[in-house]
């Protein structure tokens, strides 16, 4: 698991918040954090095995099913709740449900555990779509930012690997799930951190660029400069780094403005180094949950 002990420790601190705010206290104290993380992956492990087995079975009644085939990527989703929903159990125990995993850790906390295959990006050509929209608490993934978030989502193109939001101002601030930077000649610029939720992905494209003597420019890329841009990426977990062959620009009324085109047949330098280095620092953050 991709920086396993990050994401423990944040949904640690949000649920000791959430208690806080509530004002409960599970003996005075949730539990440690090493505890924590060990009981999570063990119940991930056992999550990761149920799901496996579920897709065995369906393996063997449908043999001729293209989309049950072997897959080694899994995209893993956990919830932390003091209350399991009462129709839980039954979409558990069907079939025809996606599988999932839940285990009690106590009588006050529980950890809910959902796997799906990793998406794979089966075309070669990445469209991204910008559109404009602005958010006023970038940082807080709350309900109605999903709700927002949502109604853009039903307006970008299938064929759309993502959609990138643009401020008043011809800025690109960030993607719907991603980061966005760009690659000049001797710089990467990328929006200010404070301004946007900075993913586990372009963290470490900092991280390759610093130990790399790397300039970075914390400044919104502005697409009235885009001629100067010699690549523009996307980061997250899923992705990793996808370099951006076209941009579609929207206006609010779902016109297509503008489309620009990245010639992509030979990468920048710096993107080379970012993209070489990627592969070999996940490797390095990941968690081993099962050993050969």
């Amino acid at each position: 698991i991709f920086d396993l002990d990050t994401h423990a420790l944040r949904i640690f601190k949000s649920y000791n918040h959430i208690l806080n705010e509530n004002k409960k206290n599970i003996n005075n104290e949730l539990m440690d954090i090493s505890t924590f993380c060990e009981l999570l992956k063990e119940h991930i492990k056992e999550g990761i095995l149920s799901y496996e087995a579920k897709n065995l079975s369906n393996n063997n009644d449908n043999n001729n099913n293209n989309n049950n085939k072997e897959m080694n990527e899994y995209r893993v989703y956990v919830l932390v709740t003091d209350i399991i929903p009462n129709n839980f159990l039954n979409l558990n125990s069907n079939p025809e449900s996606v599988p999932s995993f839940s285990l009690n850790i106590s009588n006050d906390i529980n950890f809910i555990i959902y796997i799906q295959n990793l998406p794979c990006v089966l075309n070669t050509h990445i469209l991204a779509e910008v559109r404009i929209h602005e958010r006023k608490d970038p940082q807080i993934k709350s309900v109605s930012w999903i709700k927002r978030r949502q109604k853009i989502e039903d307006l970008v193109q299938k064929e759309a690997n993502e959609c990138l939001l643009m401020n008043h101002n011809n800025e690109i601030v960030e993607g719907l799930s991603s980061n966005f930077f760009v690659i000049h000649d001797d710089k990467v610029q990328m929006a200010p951190l404070d301004e946007v939720v900075a993913g586990t992905i372009i963290k470490i494209v900092i991280d390759i660029c610093n130990s790399n003597d790397i300039s970075i420019d914390f400044s919104h890329p502005d697409i009235n400069q885009i001629d100067d841009w010699l690549s523009c990426c996307i980061s997250s977990t899923t992705r990793k780094v996808l370099v951006i062959d076209e941009l579609q620009f929207f206006d609010q009324n779902n016109n297509l403005q503008n489309i620009k085109i990245f010639n992509n047949s030979i990468y920048p330098k710096i993107l080379k180094t970012i993209l070489s280095s990627l592969d070999q620092t996940l490797e390095q953050k990941s968690t081993i949950l099962f050993h050969n």
